[in-house]
């Protein structure tokens, strides 16, 4: 596994983590997404149907994609280039 992959699977389980707790979500709503969060690989894919449709998750993998993005623009934009 590359360190990308470990990268992207620490980013998803952070901003989840991050999320659950200014969402303030009850114990209950947090202990599902806590164990869904165990079916979770190192690179932060996964091939459980319950966690691909959380929303915690959707929301965690989308912000990944959009700070790609965001870090590709940078890259593009410099003067490095």
């Amino acid at each position: 596994m590359s360190y990308s992959q470990y990268e992207r699977g620490k980013y998803i389980r952070l901003n989840m983590i991050h999320h659950l707790l200014l969402d303030q979500v009850s114990t209950e709503r947090f202990g599902i997404t806590w164990d869904l969060m165990d079916e979770m690989d190192t690179a932060g894919t996964t091939h459980s149907p319950e966690l691909a449709q959380d929303e915690y998750y959707k929301a965690a993998v989308a912000a990944w994609v959009d700070a790609k993005k965001a870090e590709r623009q940078r890259f593009i934009e410099s003067k490095s280039m």
